[in-house]
């Protein structure tokens, strides 16, 4: 039998046949699998954006991946950032099965393949024990410089450091200008500045002497600290807001200003000034906005930001103990001794006089004494400047917060008068009624001794004044070293001789000092007021 192989030239169509088939087949073959696996990759992200709702029903804000408690079997992302409304996703970018995957609320599409940096998480310190920042929706983190150049910042590395008292920065735009990260963001687009105030516990301290507060951050989950004696440890109570646990807030980093702001230190409670405004900064090298009611405060508060609040007395507090720590200034704040009280300066000197000039300019130094980190990663503002009212009163016999001194000198809230002897009052009404509500009991503290029974409880003075007890927390009598001055005569018994002055006639609590009171002047320096507005005094602004 004849037998005949393939030619050469038949052979080499063979091959090339076959060439030709695995050409054709090859991408279908590819697009099938990648088809596949971008297929897969949204199944597993609708899977964990179904378990991550099913299991967290009050979440608000925009969270990293790390932030988000959730529990599922199978495909999990390794990276991602979600905006939340009350337990539900609004909006994600996730990183799963090395594709990016985003959702609208109603749909997921897929962006491509998975960067390096779509891949991490967003950087976190160890011992912050999870309290890091969590940035607003309209929040921006931030780099600053020591001249003040402020930078995009990169979340997935290092953009803050408590322990070298780098407090993390984040600022609120003017518009929606989109930065990419390390890009300058211009002064003149910055409506906001904030600084992050992470939960933590505090050793309780004798108040004989200034000492470093000692403190340890812990996550809302932890159990509180409860401790009343020297030594032991209680958990800070600024970091309860009504019945809910925070891990931390944001706080102005200045006091507030607009354009306006020059001229109300030459009115009082004029229509210029004391109404409620949309156009407030919160930027350095500008002067305070002043002589507004601390019910107009209020309302002008809720205007600046997302969330935005006035702070109160209990945050103001966390603040002053943070900064007396390790991981901050751990020292007397040097004032702001500006006559003018233009955001950011600071004294040259400790205890200085008053000063026509900004003697340490912000973003014109090195160091910032007059910072709460001794840095220009701190707060500013909160030594000297104006007297900033915080949203604390003094209660009435039945409970509720009080009105004012009388119908002349009020905070706008409703309230029963004060003192209705006080100069040039010539009503006889005896409370306001024409004011704003106060608002909910979450949003301010109430000082009184549930023993005095007087109409505005002239005998609550400030170690009885929380229900019958110690503030915690608050700086108040824990900051006071000797005896309480309550009958009008100025006392300095404060850390660093800071005013102490509770209360005798006024109804609200004013915090830092005036620019005025040189030594008296300071963080833990505190007083009482009318509540009523003038060009001494202002107010601070916080994000919770």
């Amino acid at each position: 039998m004849n037998k005949k192989g393939f030619t050469l030239i038949e052979l080499m169509a063979v091959i090339v046949v076959l060439i030709i088939i695995f050409l054709i087949a090859v991408p279908i073959v590819s697009n099938v699998t990648s088809s596949s696996k971008k297929s897969a990759a949204k199944t597993n992200a609708v899977h964990f954006i179904d378990a991550v709702e099913a299991e967290n029903s009050t979440l608000t804000g925009t969270y990293d991946l790390s932030d988000i408690p959730y529990n599922i079997k199978g495909t999990k992302p390794s990276g991602g950032t979600f905006k939340m409304n009350n337990g539900e996703i609004e909006e994600a970018t996730m990183c799963i099965n090395n594709y990016k995957v985003h959702y609208d609320g109603d749909k997921t599409e897929i962006l491509g393949k998975c960067s390096e940096d779509d891949a991490k998480t967003n950087y976190k310190e160890s011992y912050l024990n999870g309290t890091d920042p969590v940035l607003k929706d309209d929040m921006i983190a931030v780099t600053i410089d020591n001249d003040g150049t402020v930078k995009k910042a990169n979340t997935k590395s290092e953009w803050y450091n408590y322990e070298d008292k780098k407090w993390a920065n984040s600022v609120v735009l003017v518009d929606n200008t989109n930065y990419e990260v390390g890009d300058t963001i211009p002064e003149e687009k910055i409506k906001a500045y904030y600084v992050w105030i992470p939960r933590y516990k505090y050793k309780l301290f004798s108040n004989t002497t200034e000492s470093s507060i000692e403190i340890v951050f812990e996550n809302k989950n932890t159990e509180k600290s409860e401790g009343t004696q020297v030594g032991e440890y209680r958990s800070h109570p600024a970091f309860t807001y009504g019945n809910k646990e925070l891990n931390g807030f944001w706080v102005g980093k200045f006091e507030p200003s607009v354009e306006t702001s020059d001229d109300c230190y030459t009115i009082r409670n004029t229509a210029s000034c004391d109404k409620v405004l949309n156009n407030v900064k919160i930027v350095p090298n500008v002067f305070s906005l002043v002589s507004q009611r601390a019910a107009t405060q209020y309302q002008t508060a809720l205007n600046i930001s997302t969330n935005s609040k006035m702070i109160k007395n209990d945050e103001w507090g966390a603040v002053a103990y943070l900064s007396h720590s390790r991981y901050g200034i751990n020292n007397e704040i040097r004032i702001n001794n500006n006559n003018r009280c233009k955001t950011g300066c600071g004294a040259s000197t400790a205890h200085a006089t008053v000063s026509t000039e900004c003697q340490i300019a912000y973003g014109s130094a090195t160091s910032y004494p007059q910072s709460t980190t001794g840095n220009i990663y701190g707060i500013f503002d909160m030594s000297g400047g104006a007297w900033e009212y915080v949203m604390a009163s003094f209660a009435d016999k039945n409970g509720k917060g009080t009105g004012g001194e009388c119908e002349v000198t009020n905070s706008g809230f409703n309230g029963i008068y004060t003192n209705l002897s006080y100069p040039g009052n010539n009503s006889d009404s005896t409370e306001l009624t024409t004011g704003i509500d106060y608002p909910n009991s979450k949003e301010y503290n109430l000082f009184y001794n549930p023993n005095d029974t007087t109409n505005n409880r002239t005998n609550t003075t400030v170690y009885n004044s929380c229900n019958g007890g110690i503030c915690y927390g608050h700086a108040l009598s824990e900051v006071v070293k000797g005896s309480e001055t309550i009958n009008g005569t100025e006392s300095r018994n404060g850390w660093y001789g800071n005013v102490s002055q509770f209360r005798y006639t006024d109804s609200w609590i004013t915090r830092g000092s005036h620019f005025s009171k040189m030594q008296g002047a300071g963080i833990f320096a505190f007083e009482s007021h009318s509540g009523q507005g003038d060009t001494t005094t202002s107010f601070r602004v916080v994000v919770r």
